[in-house]
């Protein structure tokens, strides 16, 4: 029903109990950058900051207020958004310019110590482009890579201030927490960064490897 040049994505869930015939589609009315499920609903973003929440039949449309780059809630005019994930049932949104918006249920902006509008721990010559590309928890810490200019970031929060446990040579994408307690993040070039339970890095990078770790 949408017209050809309408921006829509269309959404695929599978249900378990209809067996191989489970697949079904669900069409979103914008281009959805990444989609979860919480509290036996999905979660589908917009770039731009808006999302829509949807429970098998029925949905509903807001926005993250002050994200996004051109819509009438963009005022801060951040840059678009990346990333959208759960935590420990916890929502999280990431994007361009040191965006971190957590769901408490009202969206929280959680980015002091990374935003170059306030006090940052960032170099200033690189403060022209800050980017927060994945997110996760061990014990009450967060951590987020992504990169500060052309370098990768991985940064810790303590729930006050975010602050930087590295900046390395290529940008990072991925990050995620071992049943042992250990993070992994993943990168461009192959690149591979473990962060121990007393948050020393290790880098196990291979120059062989050219590819690059998206997940």
């Amino acid at each position: 029903e949408y017209a050809d040049e309408a921006n829509v994505s269309r959404m695929f869930i599978y249900d378990f109990s209809e067996g191989i015939e489970g697949w079904y589609y669900h069409d979103v009315n914008f281009l959805a950058i990444g989609v979860c499920y919480h509290n036996k609903h999905v979660y589908a973003l917009g770039e731009e900051g808006c999302y829509e929440v949807y429970d098998g039949e029925e949905s509903t449309y807001s926005f993250i207020d002050g994200s996004g780059l051109n819509e009438k809630w963009s005022y801060n005019h951040f840059g678009y958004l990346s990333t959208i994930k759960i935590i420990n049932n916890q929502l999280f949104v990431l994007g361009y310019d040191s965006q971190i918006y957590c769901n408490t249920p009202e969206w929280r902006l959680i980015n002091n110590g990374l935003s170059t509008k306030s006090d940052s721990s960032i170099n200033i010559l690189d403060q022209d482009n800050i980017s927060v590309l994945d997110i996760c928890k061990r014990d009450h810490l967060l951590f987020c890579v992504g990169h500060v200019g052309g370098n990768g970031l991985i940064a810790v929060y303590n729930d006050t201030k975010w602050e930087i446990l590295e900046k390395s040579v290529t940008i990072l994408c991925a990050i995620l927490t071992l049943e042992s307690g250990i993070i992994l993040c993943a990168g461009y070039s192959g690149n591979l960064i473990l962060i121990d339970h007393d948050n020393s890095i290790k880098n196990l990078s291979n120059e062989d490897i050219q590819s690059g770790f998206y997940s």
